[in-house]
């Protein structure tokens, strides 16, 4: 009998909120896939529908360790007024 492994990646929401509270060059450096790429999901340049598997994998991945040590991230911080 063959087993499966089932993961279970962001949605939609979860990859928008990456890219709101991460600067690129962080995810792109943690994850080792090119800022311009990042930048066209970022930006919907690109539908996240479209987003290949393995760059959602790594995304995930990026969450999982935020949550695990949120020091290794560089937040952005956002002024009001």
């Amino acid at each position: 009998m063959t087993k499966y492994r089932y993961s279970q990646y962001l949605n939609e929401d979860s990859v928008k909120k990456i890219f709101r509270e991460y600067k690129i060059a962080s995810i792109s450096k943690q994850t080792g896939i090119n800022k311009s790429t990042l930048k066209n999901y970022k930006y919907e340049r690109i539908p996240y529908k479209l987003m290949p598997v393995g760059i959602l994998k790594e995304l995930t991945k990026v969450s999982r360790a935020r949550k695990k040590d949120k020091k290794k991230w560089k937040l952005k911080i956002y002024l009001n007024g």
